[in-house]
């Protein structure tokens, strides 16, 4: 197999400057260190973002990429590869995933919409917080912020509450909030199985059909 197969290169890459291709194998080599084979990302992932939400509920912006090493037990190298610059970088990360997975704006949780398995975006939603639970304490704390992160959080709620106007065509603003309480609920309330989702979800639905 070619090199220009295994790394998806056309003929015209060849021609980008040396400050292109930098910067285009640099966030392939980000995606390398971020992912296993399967797409899924790494174990030292999830830790390193772990731990480091954990210290921002202790420390808000005062913790150091010492602290997280000494914490997570891994390196600064490593840490540095898994998250390139700083510590906010690793904050912008968990936004991310609240923009992905919460607020369901990640192509797989666009399909569970359009095929109208909201249960199932749900649920998968709930895998996450399993994986890393320090996601919601870190969530409810910073969309209050006037800051970045605030700002990008509180963004990244608006685009769901027309994600929802959207799938529940001609329903009032009340109504789509309604929803998201709903959602929000069946998302971070302990102990409901799949199950008890589904038949939530399929009342909803039945509702707002009539």
């Amino acid at each position: 197999m070619s090199f220009t197969k295994v790394f998806g290169l056309q003929k015209s890459h060849f021609m980008l400057s040396k400050t292109q291709i930098k910067y285009k194998y640099l966030n392939l080599l980000e995606n390398c260190y971020n992912k296993n084979m399967d797409g899924s990302k790494t174990e030292t992932y999830w830790t390193i973002l772990s731990v480091a939400l954990q210290l921002e509920q202790m420390k808000p912006n005062r913790w150091t990429i010492t602290e997280l090493s000494k914490k997570s037990k891994f390196s600064r190298t490593t840490i540095y590869e898994y998250f390139k610059g700083d510590k906010s970088e690793i904050l912008i990360e968990a936004v991310k995933l609240i923009g992905k997975d919460f607020a369901s704006l990640n192509e797989e949780q666009s399909i569970y919409w359009e095929t109208n398995n909201l249960a199932d975006s749900i649920i998968e939603t709930r895998d996450l917080i399993e994986k890393i639970p320090e996601l919601l304490p870190f969530y409810f704390s910073k969309r209050v912020h006037l800051d970045d992160i605030g700002k990008e959080i509180r963004a990244i709620e608006e685009e769901y509450l027309i994600k929802i106007s959207d799938h529940f065509q001609g329903i009032s603003r009340d109504d789509t909030l309604a929803i998201w309480g709903v959602f929000m609920g069946l998302t971070f309330t302990p102990l409901l199985t799949n199950e008890s989702i589904q038949k939530s979800v399929n009342a909803l639905l039945a509702a707002f059909e009539k």
